[in-house]
């Protein structure tokens, strides 16, 4: 037995059986149970961690949808800024331009600013670091089912499939203007010719 002493005098001991000291539920009473009783410990331990990982990887999938969603939506604003602030040609601009002249904005005109810049790198660099961390976590999935002893992986790619990354600012950039270019043409109807 494995006695604690809470105190200087004897009712002050606490007396535990050596399975409680180390939180079993019973003394095995074989080499064979205490055995099982761990693989069936570390099997636990080993579905809990895997779970954990699925759980890590759905809560990074939600925050890069909603990085990406950010980074689009900033950039198509700052096209639309840049096109109002510093007229028709700055939608023709590079990425590397509009920062370049974004102090020629005048401020009465409420265009592009560099908080707004900043904040779509912001989302991307969230972004790209949002994806360095999912791969991490997958890949530690990846080993973690390995240990388990799972050697095929097709499953973990099909239900944890990694998002596409963003394209770089000034690739995205373009995109986008050519997007709002898209949006803003007038409809044109062609007539056909009557034979």
């Amino acid at each position: 037995m494995l006695s604690v002493t809470m105190g200087d005098n004897d009712a002050n001991v606490e007396r535990l059986e050596p399975h409680e000291a180390y939180g079993l539920q019973r003394v095995p009473k074989s080499r064979g149970e205490a055995l099982r009783a761990v693989q069936e410990e570390l099997h636990r331990e080993m579905a809990r961690r895997a779970g954990a990982y699925g759980r890590r990887l759905a809560e990074l999938f939600k925050a890069i949808e909603e990085a990406r969603q950010a980074f689009e939506a900033g950039l198509e604003a700052l096209v639309e800024n840049a096109r109002r602030g510093l007229g028709p040609q700055a939608a023709s601009r590079s990425w590397h331009e509009v920062v370049d002249h974004i102090d020629e904005v005048p401020p009465e005109r409420g265009a592009v600013t560099v908080d707004g810049l900043r904040a779509v790198e912001r989302y991307a660099e969230r972004h790209g670091g949002l994806m360095t961390e999912a791969t991490t976590v997958r890949h530690h999935l990846i080993i973690h089912r390995e240990a388990m002893g799972f050697r095929g992986h097709h499953l973990v790619e099909e239900i944890f499939p990694l998002p596409a990354a963003l394209p770089p600012l000034e690739v995205a950039w373009r995109q986008a203007r050519e997007k709002l270019k898209d949006t803003k043409r007038p409809a044109t109807t062609e007539s056909s010719p009557v034979v």
